[in-house]
């Protein structure tokens, strides 16, 4: 078994000024084809949402100005998480032994990515979670590859 994250990178709003914005990186077919027999699955984690280079300046003025954290700074879902195609969402175009956990539902609702959430910070920097974030998701990731198809 193989597990890795995916790569996707870049998305409007997450780029440094002046930076051209990277496209989404993919594991080739070609690359899971020359898998050794012994790779029986292959588990992707859905990268997190981008978050900002000005989030944690957002998040400290909002703070110092008592504002409730839950809902500032948020970024729209569709600018710092690239969708999932459909057809690899249902894992049609991949392997039946390729599967992709997404835990994007705890970063973001419907519409916004949150850089707070259950009172904690949810980023160290523009794309990797804090240690106190990261641990709290432990229990859903553990459901969620309970949940894979063997």
């Amino acid at each position: 078994m193989i597990v890795t994250a995916s790569a996707f990178a870049g998305g409007r709003g997450c780029e440094r000024p002046g930076r051209a914005r990277r496209g989404r990186r993919r594991l080739p077919r070609r690359r899971l084809a020359a898998l050794p027999p012994s790779v029986q699955r292959v588990i992707v984690v859905r990268d997190t949402p981008r978050s900002s280079f000005d989030t944690f300046d957002c998040v400290s003025r909002a703070m110092k100005a008592h504002q409730p954290l839950a809902d500032a700074c948020t970024l729209p879902r569709s600018e710092v998480l690239p969708p999932i195609r459909a057809s690899r969402q249902r894992n049609n175009s991949a392997p039946r032994w390729f599967q992709v956990i997404d835990l994007s539902d705890f970063f973001c609702d419907v519409d916004r990515c949150h850089p707070v959430v259950g009172g904690a910070l949810v980023y160290k920097d523009i794309s990797h979670m804090t240690t106190v974030f990261g641990t709290s998701l432990g229990p859903y990731l553990t459901s969620a590859y309970r949940n894979l198809n063997p």
